[in-house]
């Protein structure tokens, strides 16, 4: 039963530190040029669901049929390359969500695209947003946070409690007799120090006195 418990701890403490990431993720830049972003419309159905997570990646260029995400005002919108013009710094992109039945009114220049889309994970979006929010933060991420760091440290005090014990008891062990046999032995080598001899006593008793010369 506790190893049991023990891997689903660990299971827990993985799936915790990784949902972590990922939300640290949709915030901090990545090395690498990577981005994780969060779908929050349906318009990629199929392919991408709403709710779902995606992994983007910078390239210098995008084809026809690439799934691109790309800024739009303050929002990022993840849609599919249908049609490409231009070259160089020139180039622009026309875009379609597969769910829409027109392409994408205003055409994208490749300053505006972030990146290509290279992984989806459905559904995990949805805590994932959730945990941007103030309450969703708190209640996410600050709560089992908190909670794991308090179990590490009462598993790392614990053992130190538990080598600090090993030490006193190692010490104990060199100052005093290691078992009661020993004890048993140096009490009774103390009585025979501690008592007279018998045979001594006797030979004292039958030994002539001495004569005393005048």
């Amino acid at each position: 039963m506790r190893k049991f418990l023990k891997i689903a701890y660990n299971f827990i403490l993985a799936v915790l530190f990784l949902f972590l990431l990922a939300v640290a993720g949709t915030f901090l830049p990545i090395p690498g040029n990577y981005k994780i972003f969060t779908v929050q419309s349906g318009s990629m159905e199929p392919k991408i669901g709403m709710g779902s997570l995606i992994f983007v990646k910078t390239f210098a260029d995008y084809g026809i049929g690439d799934v691109v995400t790309f800024k739009a005002g303050k929002n990022t919108v993840t849609h599919r390359v249908v049609g490409k013009s231009g070259e160089g710094a020139e180039v622009v992109y026309k875009t379609k969500g597969d769910a829409n039945e027109e392409a994408d009114a205003e055409e994208t220049s490749a300053a505006r695209v972030v990146g290509k889309t290279f992984f989806v994970l459905p559904y995990v979006g949805y805590p994932i947003g959730y945990a941007r929010t103030k309450v969703g933060f708190i209640l996410l991420v600050i709560i089992p946070s908190t909670v794991i760091v308090y179990e590490e440290l009462y598993k790392i005090k614990a053992e130190i409690s538990k080598k600090l014990a090993s030490r006193r008891e190692k010490k104990a062990k060199i100052a005093a007799p290691e078992s009661v046999d020993d004890r048993i032995r140096i009490i009774e080598e103390d009585m025979k120090i501690s008592q007279p001899n018998p045979a001594r006593q006797s030979l004292k008793s039958q030994a002539p006195p001495r004569k005393k010369i005048v």
